[in-house]
């Protein structure tokens, strides 16, 4: 077994703060903490590894709650639209792309209107000028609309839906199929799991919790088991619940200290981006409010079944209509059931703030999205009016009302230090939080959901050796100028900057 000592470092603390310190590793797991010299690190201990922090900053790994494995992965065989400045962008990159590649579809991801001068979505005559033959699928970053051309749209009509005739946009669902036609090789996308791991690591996350679609479940097995990087994966299918027992026994050859399928995932309504979030109110912008997309009856059955067999339930509901509906569903269920999960809950009003305070659920917040979409003239201004916007991602109203939540990143973008700054730099001033309640929101907080085997508490012994070093203080320091210098996993190496090739 081998043996790590990090010292002379400062350790993060369950105070959310950091304190000099030594930390012990035995094997995969951790053996003591040694905070400020007392005790004292024994002199009888021989470790085989010794990492000097040199006053830099060490803290549990980051856990990314709500992300797509699959999407991350995917995205390095399509074409990146993440920085395009405009629909004309989208046409040229995704121009330049089709000149490019020989790929059976033309496949663009990413694209958000929200950050352009003009605010419009591409359409299917840009596409259709981009590829007359050629099937082309334009995904917005959100992931509930698309846009696609007319080959593309022959396709889903024969799959039974039909984009707008106009636009070529299609929403929710059939989102979802365009996905699974336009779908690449298997090998393919199970060689590409690799760098989507590679790139948590640099990040400093060593677990996820991930959203994984029923389709080509063998190929995202493949994927992680050949990629053969440490990653702890908590897994929520899109499914019914009585069919989680096949993927369980399907993934039964996984590592359990690595890779558990927890429950399912239902979505409730959309995106706000997307008008397709349900909302008790029209948006500002449009008459739309949306309905929920899961009747309440088989929400209160998917509920009901998942408690039955301990199975997670994570529900995705955005507007406030679509929150409201899933707590009442929750609310009347014992406080100490711990398999309800609300994913986002970005609009939050006064009721619903009652019901997540009573109801026995964790909330699953993103704080990266406050900070791409908050603010004066942001997204959600311009959606939901400049009062409603103040409801959105209510960090410190949920940590006064004692509802347990914690953070994730939803894949846009993935990065914890990144999110961070969203809490702690809320546009409303009423809802920051302070950067170390920010920092336990992605480390601690969102290891409550694995009953102890990820670890509990912040360097607690037997917890998993999973631990980043930082180039500084993140309480202290803007998040944006603190890096990631070393990330390990069950006590190994898995990334480190000083040798980026080695890594990859």
């Amino acid at each position: 077994m081998t043996i790590t000592l990090f010292k002379d470092g400062f350790l993060f603390t369950e105070k959310g703060t950091f304190q000099k310190g030594d930390l012990l590793i035995e094997g995969d797991h951790v053996s003591r903490a040694f905070y400020n010299g007392s005790p004292p690190v024994p002199d009888t201990l021989k470790p085989r590894n010794i990492v000097d922090l040199k006053n830099r900053y060490l803290i549990p790994g980051f856990i990314d709650a709500h992300i797509h494995l699959r999407s991350l992965a995917l995205k390095s065989l399509r074409c990146d639209l993440g920085d395009a400045g405009s629909a004309d962008d989208v046409l040229r990159l995704m121009s330049e792309w089709a000149g490019s590649h020989d790929d059976r579809f033309v496949v663009g991801v990413d694209w958000d209107e929200s950050r352009w001068p003009e605010r419009r979505y591409p359409t299917r005559d840009m596409l259709d000028s981009i590829e007359r033959e050629r099937p082309v699928f334009a995904r917005r970053i959100c992931g509930h609309i698309g846009v696609v051309n007319t080959p593309f749209a022959k396709l889903l009509e024969a799959e039974g839906v039909t984009p707008d005739s106009a636009t070529g946009l299609i929403e929710e669902h059939d989102v979802w199929v365009a996905g699974r036609l336009s779908s690449p090789d298997e090998t393919l996308i199970s060689n590409s799991f690799d760098g989507a791991i590679a790139a948590l690591h640099r990040l400093g996350i060593t677990g996820i919790h991930d959203i994984i679609e029923p389709n080509q479940f063998d190929v995202y097995l493949k994927g992680i088991a050949e990629s053969g990087r440490r990653l702890r994966i908590a897994g929520l299918v899109c499914t019914d619940p009585k069919k989680l027992d096949q993927y369980r026994e399907d993934s039964k050859a996984m590592d359990r200290s690595y890779f558990n399928i927890e429950g399912i995932k239902v979505f409730l309504d959309g995106s706000i981006g997307g008008w397709t979030a349900a909302l008790n109110e029209p948006y500002a912008d449009s008459p739309r409010m949306d309905s929920l997309l899961v009747p309440e009856e088989r929400l209160a059955r998917l509920l009901r079944e998942c408690r039955d067999r301990g199975y997670m339930c994570a529900a995705h509901a955005i507007g406030d209509r679509a929150v409201r509906a899933v707590l009442r569903q929750m609310v009347d269920y014992p406080k100490n059931t711990r398999l309800f999960r609300i994913e986002h809950a970005e609009i939050v009003g006064a009721e619903e703030l009652d019901l997540l305070r009573r109801a026995p659920v964790y909330a699953v917040m993103q704080p990266n999205f406050i900070r791409n979409w908050g603010g004066p003239g942001g997204l959600y201004e311009e959606r939901l009016g400049r009062e409603r916007a103040k409801l959105c991602n209510r960090f410190r109203s949920f940590l006064e009302a004692g509802v347990r939540y914690c953070f994730s990143s939803d894949g846009m973008p993935p990065g914890p230090l990144y999110g961070m700054k969203g809490a702690t730099h809320h546009p409303t001033p009423e809802e920051r939080i302070p950067p170390g309640e920010a920092l336990l929101r992605y480390t601690v907080a969102a290891r409550a959901f694995q009953n102890g085997r990820w670890g509990q508490g912040v360097f607690e012994e037997g917890s998993r050796a999973d631990v980043v070093v930082l180039s500084g203080n993140p309480l202290e320091t803007d998040t944006d100028a603190v890096s990631v210098l070393k990330t390990y996993v069950g006590g190994e190496c898995v990334y480190d900057a000083k040798k980026p090739e080695g890594n990859d």
